[in-house]
């Protein structure tokens, strides 16, 4: 299967080959399964993903030419491991920012989720890969761009897209360069300084609904209100007893 190109876009430390398919089940799962055919900082973008799937193996609908679905493998030495799952959120940031530049008021729905009131437009899956002594992070990112109400109306929960925010029709190559050069900047950062150097641009932008939520985690659930998040990303949330850290689960404002 060769790449429709081959775009080396190019940065001021390292550089992002952008390799672009016409169909492909999973840019994850191909990234994965081809994780030493290419270099760190390797971009795969396809036109038509049809196997794509989100956290808890939930499957993640893109509509063929209209959205940005892409996966990028990032290097994870000099960074400790206990940090490695971080990177969602700094990905999630640099969405947020660069739909702020179209005037959009985005906000994140720890871990890996954003919405615009509400409602989703884009959602980020992280898998870690480890082959001898070196580990990489494969970093999937499913956005939104060109989805027409009509394109939404058979899922489960709303969704919405860039042209529905915006009434502009946008160009995808263009959204992914740009998000990837404010990417570039925040992941800079945060190699630099930690998770700590991002946590009041996160908080800022982080998805607090005024009622209760629901905490879906592997020994059950739990509800309370979102305090904020730690210096390490974990997530607070205030129950009636005691403040609860959530290190990893899902958070939904559906409550049954």
């Amino acid at each position: 299967m060769l790449p429709l190109n081959n775009d080396r876009f190019l940065m001021s430390a390292e550089s992002f080959s952008i390799h672009k398919f016409a169909n492909l089940d999973s840019t994850n799962l191909f990234l994965k399964t081809h994780i030493t055919h290419y270099p760190d900082y390797t971009v795969i973008i396809t036109e038509n993903q049809h196997g794509g799937r989100g956290r808890f193996e939930r499957k993640w609908q893109a509509v063929a030419g209209r959205s940005l679905t892409f996966s990028v493998k990032l290097p994870l030495k000099r960074i400790p491991q206990k940090n490695w799952s971080n990177i969602t959120q700094v990905m999630a940031l640099s969405v947020s920012s660069m739909m702020e530049e179209m005037e959009l008021k985005p906000q994140i729905r720890w871990p890996n989720d954003i919405l615009v009131g509400s409602v989703k437009i884009c959602g980020i899956l992280a898998e870690t890969v480890s082959i001898e002594s070196e580990s990489w992070l494969i970093l999937g990112v499913g956005l939104n761009v060109n989805e027409e109400k009509r394109h939404f109306t058979d899922l489960d929960r709303a969704a919405t897209s860039l042209q529905i925010e915006t009434g502009k029709t946008h160009n995808i190559d263009d959204i992914l360069k740009r998000l990837l050069l404010i990417f570039k900047g925040y992941f800079e950062k945060f190699r630099e300084t930690g998770f700590s150097g991002l946590v009041e641009k996160i908080s800022q932008r982080l998805y607090k609904p005024e009622g209760l939520v629901q905490v879906i985690q592997g020994n059950g659930t739990f509800r309370g209100k979102i305090s904020g998040i730690t210096d390490q990303g974990t997530i607070l949330i205030e129950t009636p007893e005691k403040i609860v850290e959530v290190i990893s689960g899902e958070i939904t404002s559906h409550i049954d």
